[in-house]
């Protein structure tokens, strides 16, 4: 809905330089207040929402994977038997990589106000 907004000034004199340099700002402005106050007026708030709450399930499913892939590092490495010093290594370097992606996306997710789903313990 577009917004018209007008008005007039009257100097019987020279007029005050001042008001002279707050009619021309005005006058130069105006063609942009009227596009940033249509344009605010048209936003589709129900889009906005919906790109809002795709986001927020996106930070979920992301932090979900992240988190399985951690457990999952957790679970290998708890199944070595008689491992090298390098197996070990490997497995355990496996676990700090997806601990700290998780914790990352945990990060983020937190940070819009979301809570992961399920029980889990936080990131240290």
């Amino acid at each position: 809905m577009p917004v018209t907004g007008e008005g007039t000034i009257a100097e019987a004199e020279k007029g005050s330089k001042a008001l002279l340099f707050i009619a021309d700002v005005l006058d130069t402005a105006k063609e942009d207040v009227s596009k940033a106050v249509s344009s605010e007026i048209l936003k589709d708030r129900a889009k906005e929402a919906v790109t809002a709450a795709e986001a927020r399930e996106k930070l979920h499913q992301d932090e979900h994977t992240a988190y399985a892939a951690y457990l999952e590092a957790k679970a290998d490495l708890s199944k070595l038997q008689s491992p090298t010093a390098e197996e070990r290594a490997a497995k355990e370097f496996e676990v700090e990589r997806t601990k700290r992606a998780w914790c990352l996306k945990l990060a983020a997710l937190t940070a819009v106000g979301e809570r992961p789903s399920g029980s889990r313990p936080g990131c240290p």
